[in-house]
């Protein structure tokens, strides 16, 4: 529910699931698409020898923009019903610090495979980055040590503030500029 207003309600989303789901609202919703990447982009500045992969081909479609000048990993995902398989189709992780970039994760099943696909592939470091980690079933803590180096999530979603002070975990504010005073 969207309060009255004298005209439009500007509703700030970020980084849509789905590209057409910015027409799903009324004439008087305007949706100002924003995009995390950003502070991400912040988080791995100082980093060498970095390489952005992509879970599936949707992340890829989503973000590639964002990430030119890095080398880029696209990875392919098949399910079977509960279960994923993740293969490499372009790129290549051996000696880089990966970082795989997804825009939503419920179970970090995909997050899983991928980075299990950067360790066998000899990548030097494997990190991850959602926007909005949801983590049914606290399946967050299936993001260990032996897979991921680092794990930016933003807090769009209410599970990232249980994950502050978590080792490996970093949360990064979408609220902190739009609040602060």
């Amino acid at each position: 529910a969207v309060p009255m207003a004298k005209g439009p309600v500007e509703l700030i989303v970020y980084d849509l699931h789905v590209s057409a789901e910015q027409f799903f609202f009324s004439d008087q919703i305007l949706p100002d698409r924003q995009s995390a990447i950003p502070l991400l982009k912040k988080e791995i500045k100082g980093m060498q020898n970095v390489a952005i992969a992509f879970p599936d081909e949707g992340s890829l479609k989503r973000f590639e923009e964002d990430f030119k000048g890095y080398p880029l990993i696209l990875c392919y995902k098949h399910r079977q019903g509960s279960e994923r398989k993740v293969i490499i189709v372009e790129g290549d992780p051996w000696g880089k610090n990966v970082v795989i970039v997804d825009d939503l994760s419920l179970t970090a099943g995909t997050m899983v495979e991928c980075a299990k696909v950067m360790r066998t592939g000899e990548a030097e470091s494997v990190s991850g980055f959602v926007t909005h980690g949801v983590f049914h079933h606290q399946s967050w803590k299936r993001i260990t040590p032996l897979l991921f180096d680092n794990f930016w999530v933003t807090d769009s979603y209410p599970t990232a503030f249980s994950l502050e002070g978590v080792a490996r975990f970093k949360i990064l504010s979408l609220t902190h500029d739009l609040f602060r005073v």
